[in-house]
């Protein structure tokens, strides 16, 4: 009987929960600053903390267990999708303000530095000219932003007729969540159209905004009651025939204190709204839909030849990207959830087992890049030496070919312990009756297949074409110079490692040119330089990945371990 009524509790709408209390204050706080025009900087700064709060709470209701709970239950509701859909819209329209007012602030600076350096009147019409043509791009894109915002309030509108009556008899605890999550809608778009209205301040003409002003000049104090922002300030400093410097510097240093002030509470405000959506049910979360991008992009590349230097340090890069994502993804309360109800099963030890495969293949192959580096650095010393005619450098160059083959052997041994990440998923169960759990098992095996791919190619990358290790030097001196006297077409095939190795190994080849020796010193000096900048690449692109692989396996060993 106790545990009846435990479960209907949970159900109930939470009113007179003290997050619930806060929510609704927040709302009445900025529906009271929304009564008054938000036409000047220093009101939208107010509000922006406000609505950084409201998320705030909003964050901190998404994470009860039973908010928690009847998200998972409604989950697959159209009204979910489309409330993410919104906040991802407004996360973006929220970045768009951000870069407006940096590009503002940039501008500004620019204007304030013509003036105080007063060249002559071409530098400062530059600033102007460009600063104008800021304004007038922006003022088009503000009210396309503030269109769809319009329309985002409609839809809302529309849908919140539509659900009233089906929601409140199915499931009052929902209906109430979603009613919230529709308000901290509403008012986010009404804040941002308040912004955008801000920005979308008319541009005039030179000669119609000097007559407007000079008229102004000579009216009554009735008049002068009407409010000018600080954009419009400036722009009708910047557009008087006659320039008072000493006044548009104090008016460029007002717009510039205003707009520093909203950037820096989008920046607050971002950060909240990033915290709120992480609470969302996953299946069209913008974690989820970060993490599928990043597949989308590594699957565009998964076919494609990879031998390119500068291609696989992309990869590193994005493979890291990915891994970072799907940390997000482990930490959402949802996953969470679904890993706790099933633990210690034996494909969880297999999900951690393969973790550590790549965390020993990451780091060993960031070790071989490392010595590969090492020798390539001492090669290059040995051969500026040579180049003063301090030494000999043929043992210097036997040190480089005996690194490259020792390598090959270790990379063979990476290529056997990528061939075993393969199976790890093969027996996987279904868990169809855990949808979220599945999908995240499908995300993580097809990161790993994605993974074990760009691994196989820096491999390829690595290892060695043309050295064979039973081969006497002259034999592979031979080879390597048959190898370089090919095709163009061949040669396009050849990575900077193999042309490094040609360049490398031509330099023993006795030559009856008095000037060939030099020349192929120089040449492998050339190679020996690109190689390096790509090695140092690599190797700053598998430390990134070794962290973000290392954080994803900490995460999930956290969730198993609770």
């Amino acid at each position: 009987m106790a545990t009846k009524y435990h479960v209907r509790s949970v159900s109930l709408p939470s009113r007179s929960h003290p997050t619930t209390l806060r929510i609704e204050d927040e709302l009445k706080r900025l529906k009271t600053s929304e009564l008054s025009a938000l036409s000047a900087t220093e009101s939208i700064s107010a509000a922006l903390p406000g609505l950084g709060d409201l998320y705030q709470c909003m964050d901190e209701l998404l994470n009860m267990s039973s908010t928690q709970q009847v998200l998972s239950m409604y989950q697959h509701e159209k009204c979910i999708d489309e409330l993410l859909d919104g906040y991802v819209k407004l996360l973006d329209i929220c970045g768009i303000a951000r870069d407006y007012m940096f590009q503002i602030k940039e501008h500004v600076h620019a204007l304030q530095s013509a003036l105080r350096r007063r060249k002559g009147d071409s530098s400062i019409e530059n600033s102007i000219s460009q600063y104008t043509h800021l304004r007038k791009q922006m003022k088009k894109k503000a009210k396309k932003l503030i269109m769809e915002l319009k329309q985002m309030d409609n839809d809302n509108n529309n849908n919140k007729k539509l659900e009233t009556s089906s929601f409140l008899d199915r499931d009052h605890h929902f209906f109430a969540v979603i009613r919230v999550l529709r308000q901290v809608n509403v008012m986010s778009s009404s804040l941002f159209q308040s912004l955008f209205t801000y920005l979308s301040a008319p541009v005039p003409s030179r000669w119609s905004l000097v007559a407007k002003w000079m008229h102004k000049g000579t009216i009554s104090c009735e008049e002068k009651q009407d409010i000018v922002n600080e954009l419009e300030s400036v722009d009708a400093a910047i557009c008087r025939r006659i320039f008072d410097v000493p006044s548009t510097h104090k008016r460029l240093m007002a717009l510039e204190s205003s707009i520093e002030g909203v950037e820096n509470r989008l920046e607050c405000l971002a950060k909240k709204h990033g915290l709120r959506s992480v609470s969302f049910p996953a299946s069209s979360h913008p974690s989820t839909l970060r993490l599928e991008e990043e597949l989308n992009k590594r699957r565009s590349r998964h076919g494609a030849s990879s031998s390119n230097g500068e291609t696989l340090c992309t990869g590193l890069f994005g493979l890291a990207e990915l891994y970072i994502c799907i940390e997000d993804l482990l930490n959402l309360p949802l996953t969470q959830q679904a890993l706790a109800q099933h633990h210690n099963e034996q494909w969880q030890n297999a999900l951690l087992d393969c973790s550590l495969k790549q965390l020993d293949l990451c780091s060993n192959t960031k070790d071989a890049v490392s010595s590969m580096k090492q020798s390539v650095r001492e090669l290059q010393s040995a051969l500026r030496r040579s180049k003063a005619g301090e030494q000999s450098i043929e043992t210097n160059i036997n040190s480089y070919i005996t690194t490259r083959k020792i390598m090959k052997k270790e990379i063979a041994n990476s290529l056997a312990s990528l061939k075993q990440m393969d199976n790890i998923f093969g027996d996987f169960p279904q868990l169809e009756q855990h949808h979220h759990l599945a999908a995240v098992i499908s995300l993580l095996r097809e990161a790993s297949v994605i993974t074990a791919s760009v691994f196989h190619a820096l491999l390829s990358f690595l290892s060695p074409s043309s050295l064979k290790p039973k081969s006497s030097k002259w034999s592979l001196v031979s080879k390597l110079v048959q190898k370089g006297s090919t095709t163009c077409k061949d040669e396009r095939k050849m990575n900077e490692l193999d042309r490094t190795d040609i360049a490398v190994s031509n330099i023993l080849l006795q030559s009856s040119k008095e000037d060939s020796e030099e020349t192929k010193i120089e040449s492998a000096m050339v190679n020996l330089e690109s190689l390096d900048a790509i090695f140092e690449n690599l190797e700053d692109g598998l430390e990134c990945l070794f962290r973000s692989l290392l954080h994803t396996r900490v995460s999930f060993l956290n969730i198993l371990s609770h």
